[in-house]
């Protein structure tokens, strides 16, 4: 009975292709990853801007909370009034 075998050029490109999928699945979640990180630091300096009154309804609203997000978390932890 014979056994088909395919060229040898076709697994060593198969292996190739796999290994880019493998690794842009990884640059992906690395992504992904760093985007819950910087959404997360964005909450919570939104709601450290708005507990602390710093927050005016205004569109320079936006750069306070990215500066508060920016900081270190020790930083952000400022007395109110």
């Amino acid at each position: 009975m014979p056994v088909p075998v395919p060229p040898r050029e076709q697994p060593a490109a198969l292996r190739a292709r796999i290994e880019s999928v493998v690794e842009s699945s990884a640059r992906l979640d690395a992504a992904i990853r760093a985007a819950e990180r910087r959404g997360r630091a964005l909450r919570r300096a939104l709601l450290d801007a708005a507990f602390s009154g710093r927050l005016t309804g205004r569109s320079v609203d936006t750069s306070i909370v990215e500066e508060i997000a920016a900081q270190p978390a020790a930083d952000r932890l400022e007395p109110v009034g």
